[in-house]
């Protein structure tokens, strides 16, 4: 009788164990985490010439263009702003720099994210 009480108590112990598994969604999904519905591929590298570039181009060469104020127009200068973390805080809107694009609708949470990943990659000239 105690081994069949004992192994029915194992049992129930492994089952209720194995009920508790527990996946943080922002870690298995981080482009779902910014609340993108939109097919955002953020996991392959992010390169500065296909991907930073055009954001740039339609959000902040307007203003930024070589002109007085953050140069956006070269690599040097866009990454020094990344590394530092200016770039990806003015995106984010996250109050640690000033919103940016001014004035403008705030970047998509995917181009958000590219920026930030490009940035914690190094912001590397590729």
């Amino acid at each position: 009788m105690k081994k069949i009480q004992l192994s029915l108590l194992s049992f129930c112990t492994i089952c209720f164990l194995n009920s508790c598994y527990y996946d943080n969604f922002k870690e298995l999904n981080p482009e779902g985490a910014l609340g993108t519905t939109s097919n955002c591929d953020t996991i392959a590298t992010i390169s500065y010439a296909n991907q930073i570039v055009p954001i740039l181009n339609s959000a902040c060469l307007g203003c930024h263009n070589g002109g007085a104020g953050h140069d956006m127009t070269s690599h040097s200068a866009v990454s020094t702003d990344a590394l530092s973390g200016k770039l990806y805080g003015s995106v984010a809107q996250n109050g640690t720099a000033l919103d940016m694009p001014q004035g403008g609708t705030k970047l998509s949470d995917c181009d958000i994210a590219k920026i930030k990943k490009w940035a914690d990659a190094g912001a590397p000239n590729n």
